[in-house]
């Protein structure tokens, strides 16, 4: 693996005409995980054209290459936050310059973003067709969830320079619930998209509160590729079932969002039998967050994760980049390493060559002007970024 350079040597390389180079904290901690990570654009990769300094939170999501080919730099996205929207341009590099320029722009409206989470997720879709790209979004609304909280897949054909939303695949969380899992009244609380083994698609999962029936919840699946959401289950039940004895009852709770996550346990791994369900969410109450575990429609514990889910991995084991930490975490909430994030940002988990790697975005401005790095590490191997 590539060794990264101490903080402020890589930052006076990249921009040493603009010297002197204020000191940023996030990078310098970043940086210390970063160097125990293979770095795996083959050179800077830099946007060129300005950017609306405005907007926050960079994210770069390199395009995805079929059939677990790993990630390409010819093409891609950049997320960002611009007030109270989720923003997405797709980028394609210019083969005379190497440069990443924009060809498309879409937005998405975040009218009452939850002040404990993420305001939305992002995931690179793995695709069918090498020349095209696609990426996923989740958007959630904490006032007003049943039509405020939203999916979208975008396709981007760099050739053509079109960037728009997979026909059917752009609605609220609510209303495709509803309609695929009839005849609940379900509420999308919580939802997560993880990698499948195979390498041809990810899946989906999401937990619903019925409204009809308080306290009672619906676990679904689906499978997500190209053509948008695809095949659907329901991992526990056909119908939604009491979880009342430890799950908020909506209503009278006025939770509107919770991290979710099933452990598909695709490798049957005996460790992780029975499968697991997982849900995270923050308790106003006692200003902290709670995390659960179930691993059927009766057993469940409480586990000792006091701090914000991001992801469940192929590994089985939980993962919390809450304020710039990562903190890796056993399925029984045992914590297993703490390493600093700084301004690296989790994008995803993705199997290359059939061996599952996790993927972060790193962001550097300067000289007006938006430069990133991503950063990959064996899943199996994420515990050695510990401080």
């Amino acid at each position: 693996m590539r060794k990264l350079l101490p903080a402020a040597a890589s930052v006076a390389l990249l921009c040493s005409s603009c010297l002197p180079v204020p000191f940023d904290l996030s990078l310098s901690q970043g940086a210390a995980s970063a160097s125990k990570m293979a770095r795996d654009n083959p050179s800077l990769v830099t946007l060129g054209q300005g950017f609306d300094s405005s907007a926050r939170d960079f994210v770069f999501y390199p395009a995805v290459r079929p059939a677990g080919g790993g990630m390409d730099y010819a093409s891609g996205f950049v997320a960002s936050v611009r007030n109270l929207e989720y923003q997405v341009q797709a980028v394609k590099k210019d083969p005379s310059s190497g440069l990443l320029q924009s060809y498309g722009f879409q937005s998405q409206p975040v009218p009452n973003p939850d002040a404990h989470f993420p305001a939305a997720v992002g995931w690179p879709v793995q695709p069918g067709a090498a020349t095209l790209s696609y990426f996923f979004q989740y958007t959630f609304d904490a006032l007003d969830p049943q039509s405020g909280s939203r999916y979208s897949e975008k396709v981007g054909d760099p050739s053509a320079s079109t960037f728009f939303p997979v026909a059917g695949a752009d609605s609220d969380l609510h209303n495709q619930a509803n309609l695929d899992f009839p005849p609940l009244d379900s509420v999308v609380l919580g939802a997560s998209v993880s990698a499948d083994p195979g390498g041809l698609f990810d899946v989906a999962h999401w937990l619903a509160a019925d409204v009809l029936s308080p306290g009672f919840y619906l676990e679904m699946s689906y499978h997500l590729d190209e053509n948008g959401l695809g095949a659907k289950a329901t991992p526990r039940n056909p119908t939604s079932y009491d979880l009342s004895a430890f799950l908020p009852v909506i209503p009278p709770s006025t939770l509107s969002r919770l991290a979710y996550f099933y452990d598909d346990n695709q490798l049957a791994d005996p460790a992780r039998m029975p499968n697991r369900s997982f849900a995270s969410w923050y308790d106003e109450s006692s200003g902290g967050w709670v995390c659960y575990a179930w691993d059927d429609m009766v057993s469940h514990r409480q586990l000792p994760i006091d701090h914000r889910l991001d992801a469940l991995l192929s590994t089985g084991e939980l993962l919390s980049t809450e304020s710039g930490t990562g903190r890796l975490y056993n399925r029984d909430g045992g914590l297993l390493a703490t390493f600093p994030l700084g301004n690296l940002v989790y994008l995803g988990e993705k199997y290359v060559g059939g061996a599952a790697r996790c993927y972060f975005s790193q962001c550097l401005i300067y000289d007006h002007t938006l430069h990133f790095n991503v950063y990959w590490i064996a899943t199996d191997k994420l515990a050695t970024l510990v401080d």
